[in-house]
């Protein structure tokens, strides 16, 4: 497999990583029932985030954290971003995803952390 094939290939891919959490942190902003119900009837609601997130949510977008990361280290180098123009901003933006998902990972861990103490000690 030549260079541009292969730089193709992972940028598709990371694109279609990206859709893919944009279309789950849609779904956890509009679709989840403690949104339109109350907080009564939705899964897990944690402090940490700035809108409500569903379980299933945050566990997929956790579990894709570390892929991610090594995702958009790969792209981060194989585009040769650090010598372009307006490097920052473009780190920036292909880091923000792996950023969501590690803010995801942090929130699932608070959520079975606070649960644990909650069972345990109330």
């Amino acid at each position: 497999m030549n260079s541009g094939k292969k730089k193709v290939a992972i940028n598709s891919l990371y694109c279609l990583c990206v859709v893919s959490i944009l279309v789950l942190m849609a779904y956890a902003n509009y679709c989840s029932w403690a949104f339109w119900e109350g907080l009564w009837h939705g899964s897990y609601i944690s402090f940490f985030s700035p809108f409500m997130l569903n379980t299933f949510v945050a566990i997929a977008l956790g579990l894709g954290a570390i892929p991610m990361v090594i995702l958009c280290t790969i792209v981060y180098k194989l585009n040769n971003i650090s010598s372009s123009k307006f490097a920052y901003v473009k780190s920036f933006i292909i880091w923000l995803p792996a950023c969501v998902c590690i803010l995801s990972l942090f929130i699932l861990f608070h959520e079975f952390i606070t649960g644990l103490t909650f069972h345990y000690f109330f």
